[in-house]
């Protein structure tokens, strides 16, 4: 395994020189968290920390594109401050420095037909992952933890603790890419929430996150790469059939969304010959959002393709692949 933890950002490109064997620091002076017992602990075969990034998926963009570096399936790049990191449907999202979990991995998918039709289940398998991740410092707590479709980790059904944006890279040879970028509220305090429903896990009463938050962050990491690995082999072992790999009945069972009432905003899909993958975009940055649709009505199930099935008032159920969901309090 290798590890390399000075990566900077010149002109588009990435360079590096080789991490110092101790644990926890950055050679260069930065003060991350990210480690080679890290590496050495979990399923990473190479992992790029830097101090500041403007979007980890956007570094391990760069990085897979570049000819030079070997970016093998489960690289992982870290950066202790995201200055300009994109969460779903185009939104803006900065992490406090050295106080919240930036972190993006590659993934390689063979290119088989079945494969190539599943990659929404990798994404929705990486939000499993999290609420793993998540799950095993906050149930201790008496925090239920689940996740609300696609993308987020919620605690108690409603409070935001991380997210996540998976987005497709150009395919190498016989193999798919994707690039599945994760954010975690770790330190976060009460007045840095960016909405009402945000919370972090020390502000669910995780004393360690709150003291040693770098601490906190290398064993999520270690967890949620460790987690996501496991089910993305089983997919592909099953050639995309999330039925067959567990990980249908996984996302049905910890899903918040499924059962509620919804109100979902949708990008307009008139005039798509495809449909989009649920919870997957294409990689490509400053694409002009397309105009919203607005469907109401309860959220029935996840469907075969990783879809939310929606049923409107009256009407037949919807699949909806992409979207902005938010869950209707009851009246």
């Amino acid at each position: 395994m290798h590890t390399s933890s000075n990566f900077e950002r010149m002109d588009g490109r990435a360079s590096s020189t080789p991490a110092s064997h101790a644990p926890g620091r950055d050679p260069a002076g930065g003060t991350g968290s990210a480690s080679e017992a890290l590496v050495a602990a979990s399923h990473v075969p190479l992992l790029v920390h830097v101090a500041a990034a403007e979007s980890t998926n956007e570094l391990a963009r760069d990085l897979h594109r570049d000819a030079r570096i070997d970016t093998p399936h489960l690289t992982l790049v870290v950066a202790d401050h995201q200055t300009a990191g994109r969460g779903r449907l185009g939104r803006h999202w900065e992490s406090p420095a050295g106080r919240s979990l930036t972190a993006s991995v590659l993934l390689r998918v063979p290119a088989t037909p079945g494969l190539r039709s599943a990659l929404p289940w990798f994404a929705l398998a990486a939000a499993l992952a999290a609420r793993d991740a998540v799950a095993r410092r906050l149930t201790p707590l008496g925090r239920a933890v689940g996740v609300k479709w696609p993308n987020d980790v919620v605690v108690d059904g409603t409070r935001k603790v991380a997210g996540l944006l998976a987005e497709i890279l150009e395919p190498t040879g016989t193999d798919l890419w994707m690039v599945i970028g994760l954010g975690v509220n770790v330190a976060m305090t009460s007045a840095e929430r960016p909405t009402p429903v945000a919370t972090s896990l020390s502000l669910e009463g995780d004393e360690d996150a709150a003291s040693d938050p770098a601490r906190v962050v290398d064993s999520l990491l270690c967890d949620w790469v460790d987690a996501l690995a496991v089910r993305a082999e089983a997919l592909v072992d099953h050639d995309g059939d999330a039925v067959a790999a567990g990980v249908h009945a996984e996302i049905s069972e910890s899903c918040v969304t499924v059962g509620r009432q919804v109100s979902v905003r949708r990008p307009d899909d008139a005039g798509r010959s495809t449909p989009r993958s649920a919870g997957v975009g294409r990689a490509t940055p400053g694409s002009p959002p397309t105009s919203p649709s607005l469907l109401t009505g309860t959220a029935t199930a996840i469907g075969p393709d990783g879809a939310l099935l929606v049923r409107p008032p009256g009407g037949a159920t919807v699949a909806v692949t992409t979207g902005d969901v938010e869950m209707v309090a009851p009246t």
